[in-house]
């Protein structure tokens, strides 16, 4: 499943806000929509994988280490990212 959302948000392109993807629901109680859209919220529980735009990301310096996907900037704690093909 994870890889058909990975494939899907990569061709959305430009028109994506950002993704989370939080399988065991440590992050629950935190606004993840605010901090996808740009919001002050800071991240502190880290998702599995978090792709947000680069202005945004660059917002929230608690985010170590992203890695390029696409034009966004990703915190892939798990290795989700490994799953989608180049």
């Amino acid at each position: 499943m994870i890889r058909r959302i990975l494939a899907e948000f990569r061709t959305t392109g430009p028109a994506a806000v950002g993704l989370v993807v939080d399988r065991w629901g440590p992050s629950l109680d935190t606004d993840l929509d605010d901090i996808v859209t740009g919001g002050p919220t800071p991240v502190t529980v880290t998702p599995e994988l978090m792709v947000l735009r680069p202005e945004v990301a660059v917002r929230h310096p608690e985010l170590r280490n992203p890695v390029p996907f696409g034009g966004f900037l990703a915190r892939d704690t798990d290795g989700v990212l490994a799953l989608v093909p180049d």
